[in-house]
């Protein structure tokens, strides 16, 4: 589990996350598990900031696979996030990846 997630809590979730969320029981313990587009936003949002094609966030969201429409989605929420002319430049440099992989 990451910790670091934590942290938004107080900067802002992807919109409707809370509404998303999967609860799963295992034993004793309740886990919340984020719905699958969240993950993209989060992916996004932590590829950015780890850049490189061989990073464990990038793979990640290669891996799930995301349509245009969810990395636009989460890109505008990364952008509200840090809305930093870098992270712009980076954001469409990942999105424009991701597709090419995804292709």
């Amino acid at each position: 589990m990451n910790t670091d997630v934590g942290a938004q809590w107080k900067t802002g979730l992807p919109p409707g996350l809370v509404d998303r969320i999967q609860w799963q029981r295992f034993g004793g313990l309740w886990v919340g598990l984020p719905h699958r587009l969240d993950m993209i936003h989060f992916k996004l949002y932590a590829a950015a900031d780890d850049i490189g094609t061989r990073s464990r966030h990038y793979q990640d969201l290669v891996a799930l696979a995301p349509t245009a429409a969810e990395l636009e989605r989460a890109r505008m929420w990364v952008e509200d996030q840090d809305p930093s002319p870098e992270i712009a430049h980076t954001l469409q440099r990942i999105i424009a990846l991701v597709q090419t992989e995804n292709r």
